[in-house]
């Protein structure tokens, strides 16, 4: 089954089921693989640069990150983009990837990113440097995991099987309840 709410939607029929398989390098080499998901609970957020609720849900994710340290959780952030326009995503440089960051008030991402789109990607708006379109690009694992619109996050437990699904961030001043209602989904997969 396939749920739809206000323009987000997600497959709710992987919930019980073992995460689909994925595999690739984070920004910062570390492997995804069957194995990156074993012993640990895994946040895993589906984003896209320049969505405006992603980037509104990045401030909690980097705290969420900042607070559970030390414990078996992880997020792991997949985005449907190179890892060259990631990296110019994160960085403090002067590039368009970055001043849409900053222009919607996002900090960088502190945890694992996982680039969709293979190393050497060109989409057709890199060959025209002159007109930059920051969209979705490259989403085999997004597919993989019924994701058709943006932000959507997975919870999976220590063996790989994904618990629970959210679509949307709120976008209203108090995100809050939003807040503590995953916070609380993560407390009960880490007993």
């Amino acid at each position: 089954m396939v749920i739809v709410v206000s323009g987000f939607c997600a497959d709710s029929s992987l919930v019980g089921q073992k995460a689909p398989a994925i595999s690739g390098v984070t920004l910062n080499g570390r492997i995804v693989d069957s194995l990156y998901f074993k012993g640990k609970v895994t946040l895993l957020n589906f984003m896209y640069i320049g969505c405006r609720p992603c980037m509104k849900e990045l401030v909690f994710l980097n705290e969420l990150d900042s607070e559970m340290k030390g414990q078996p959780f992880q997020i792991l952030c997949v985005a449907p983009h190179s890892s060259e326009k990631l990296l110019k995503f994160n960085s403090d440089e002067r590039n368009p990837y970055s001043a849409v960051r900053r222009g919607l008030g996002a900090p960088a991402i502190r945890y694992d990113i996982l680039p969709q789109c293979i190393p050497g990607y060109k989409s057709q708006a890199d060959t025209n440097p002159t007109h930059i379109r920051i969209m979705p690009e490259c989403e085999q694992i997004s597919k993989e995991f019924g994701v058709a619109g943006y932000p959507v996050t997975y919870l999976v437990d220590m063996n790989g099987i994904i618990r629970n699904y959210h679509f949307g961030y709120p976008m209203e001043e108090s995100d809050s309840a939003y807040r503590l209602k995953i916070k609380s989904e993560i407390e009960l997969l880490l007993k």
